[in-house]
């Protein structure tokens, strides 16, 4: 059975269709345009017009004479993209670098908001557990979030971790440019703080963080939860209006450039 994503590149050669991958090839009967036209939507693209090659395994793109391209593939493979198709490849590796660039961004964007997030629950759940213990109670009476009088057992650790990240994905998401333009900021906070709310309260029942008959305790933690969740929110706004004044500056000094050169 072939991987697809194991394919390399395919060539037609005498009416034989030959399919390279990393360390061998395998002939088929097939046409190349019926295995273009089932690969369209798998990353390949056509690099002559006896080849199609997978460009997920380009390692670096060099440019020819006569505006040809050369590919160096996956396994020392060398291909030559001919002129027709050279733009499209072209275009083609600009957009998957873009989408990689996202993902990279994405991924180290989503890890600092889950390290902001758990790191303020724990220090919450941790002050809360401080103040209880300077009124002399066990700290086990009043929450299953202790074990002992000066410490966090290791699954309260793993469901504070679960918990923040949800609330780092929510956050994420909301906050994404594609939901920024369609949704009032102040009421995207808005439904992130009721995501908060809903989500530690789903916690809270399901692992009996607390009696759920005791008001006062359900109140305490509502509270709590909002002054972590403002923290977090006025997090945002300082890093929002960090990134505003970059940008602002960095138009600023392209204006400036610009009338500079007329």
């Amino acid at each position: 059975m072939i991987l697809i994503k194991h394919i390399n590149n395919i060539m037609s050669i005498d009416s034989i269709v030959m399919i390279f991958l990393w360390a061998y090839f395998i002939e088929r009967p097939n046409k190349l345009y019926e295995l273009e036209a089932k690969l369209a939507d798998r990353d390949f693209i056509r690099a002559s017009k006896n080849s199609i090659f997978n460009i997920n395994h380009i390692h670096s793109i060099e440019p020819d004479f006569d505006r040809r391209l050369i590919l160096s593939m996956t396994g020392d493979i060398k291909l030559i993209v001919s002129r027709q198709y050279a733009a499209a490849v072209k275009e083609k590796w600009r957009l998957i670098m873009i989408e990689k660039k996202y993902r990279v961004a994405f991924t180290i964007e989503f890890a600092q908001r889950f390290t902001v997030i758990f790191s303020l629950a724990v220090i919450a759940i941790t002050i809360a557990g401080m103040l209880i213990g300077f009124k002399g109670q066990d700290m086990r009476d009043v929450s299953t979030l202790f074990i002992i009088n000066n410490g966090l057992q290791y699954n309260t650790i793993m469901q504070i971790a679960g918990f923040s990240l949800i609330i780092a994905f929510f956050s994420l998401l909301l906050f994404s440019e594609h939901v920024q333009t369609k949704i009032r900021f102040l009421f995207r906070g808005f439904l992130l703080l009721l995501v908060t709310l809903v989500t530690t309260s789903i916690f809270a029942i399901i692992f009996n963080w607390f009696p759920q008959d005791n008001i006062q305790d359900w109140i305490g933690f509502v509270l709590c939860t909002i002054v972590c969740f403002a923290v977090c929110f006025a997090l945002t706004l300082l890093k929002l209006k960090l990134e505003g004044k970059k940008y602002t500056k960095l138009l600023i000094d392209y204006k400036e450039r610009r009338n500079n050169l007329k």
